[in-house]
């Protein structure tokens, strides 16, 4: 019990506790009760005049601002990087806003804006829409909407972690720091949507258990599963309660579940992948490798649970097969062994987590069972052990035709 508790769980970061709110969506739309009450908010007269909203996707934003009954500006998403190409035509934009205003019926204008991570290495748009935020803030009749997957507060000020490789050229300086902290300090912040407290599938051979597995995650993956269902491969059906069963007829193994979600969802799936910091990327990839992740890596754990990565069932998992799948080919293999090396994270320190996990359960196994040969096992396991990087090390030398790498 003491192994387990104390060594096992934490050296695979089930000690962690849960900050992930789970199963707190209207079962009908899967829309988080959080962002849905945030943005009827906006509506009353003493309510929040810019509010970002995370977790979220242009469909499901659209979705609850028919519910709502609010009217966009212009009836869409503005994209940002496109307002600011039209920067120098910002008086005319506050014109039209102004006149948007006047012709509401609540003489309220709904602007929403997405795309921030688009211009987050981009000195000269970064600070083109610090200015244009804060004269939207200081319009009246304004309600500002932020639309986002990911925080873009923390991709504006922090967008050296999302480079491919470290880049101290694009590292956002200090005064820029404060101007965008100055500038979300006007913004609250809500959820519209929140990952649900899934399970590793019960029988990975049953195909509507895989199914299942596949679709229960991002909300993007219900429309693919709904694209599956009337692809030819799949028997066309009416009634979605049959849809599992029906589309049995033509689909025989789970691996070819796994392989329509991953060839209908593959650009979904990169979108995913680029909203991650470098750190996270690694996290995933060695998850999808079954390594265990970093217990220290709290944030990256945090971050990747409430974004719906990752789930916790005895172990953390990658949110589905096919995803899991699309990280382990999403980077160029120099990218990862890159990564690595600035982390520190080589193979050897991918591996020594569950090795040393195994080392502990076969000495405390020996002791209860055979304690007379304890000492001359552990003797030879250390030497063993030491072994390990050496032999490692000399593999990444022959893949590298020989030649050592440089510092």
């Amino acid at each position: 019990w003491v192994v387990k508790r104390f060594i096992v769980m934490r050296l695979m970061g089930e000690h962690l506790l849960d900050h992930t709110q789970f199963s707190v969506s209207f079962k009908k739309s899967g829309v988080a009760k959080n962002g849905f009450r945030a943005l009827a908010y906006t509506k009353k007269e003493d309510g929040n005049k810019a509010l970002v909203l995370l977790n979220t996707s242009k469909l499901t934003f659209y979705k609850v601002c028919g519910k709502l009954r609010i009217s966009l500006y212009k009836e869409r998403c503005l994209n940002i990087s496109n307002c600011l190409e039209q920067f120098g035509q910002l008086s005319v934009l506050q014109k039209e806003i102004r006149e948007n205003i006047a012709l509401s019926d609540d003489k309220t204008a709904y602007i929403a804006l997405e795309g921030f991570e688009e211009i987050s290495q981009d000195d000269e748009k970064r600070h083109l829409a610090i200015v244009l935020i804060r004269e939207l803030l200081d319009m009246k009749g304004i309600v500002i909407l932020i639309v986002a997957s990911a925080s873009p507060f923390y991709r504006l000020i922090n967008n050296d972690a999302y480079a491919t490789l470290p880049n101290s050229d694009i590292q956002t300086n200090r005064d820029e720091i404060s101007a965008w902290t100055n500038v979300f300090e006007e913004f609250d912040k809500a959820y519209l949507w929140f990952p649900l407290n899934k399970s590793k599938p019960a029988d990975p051979l049953n195909l509507i258990s895989v199914i299942k597995h596949e679709t229960s995650g991002w909300p993007e993956l219900k429309n693919i599963r709904q694209k599956l269902i009337s692809h030819e491969d799949w028997t066309s059906i009416k009634e979605e309660r049959d849809a599992d069963h029906d589309a049995l007829k033509t689909i025989s193994e789970p691996e070819q579940v796994i392989a329509c979600f991953l060839a209908h969802a593959n650009s979904f799936y990169r979108k995913q992948w680029e909203l991650c910091t470098r750190d996270e990327k690694i996290a995933l990839w060695q998850i999808a490798n079954g390594a265990s992740i970093n217990p220290a890596n709290v944030n990256v754990i945090e971050h990747l649970s409430r974004r719906g990565y990752i789930f916790r069932h005895q172990g953390w998992h990658i949110i589905n097969e096919s995803f899991k799948k699309f990280v382990l080919s999403a980077e160029p293999e120099q990218h990862i062994e890159q990564w690595l090396q600035q982390n520190n994270e080589g193979l050897w320190q991918v591996l020594r987590i569950p090795i040393f996990v195994i080392f502990i359960v076969v000495v405390v196994v020996m002791y209860y069972s055979s304690g007379e040969s304890l000492t001359s096992f552990i003797t030879i396991a250390t030497g063993t052990l030491g072994l390990i990087p050496l032999v490692l090390r000399n593999i990444n030398l022959v893949k590298s035709n020989g030649m050592p790498e440089s510092d």
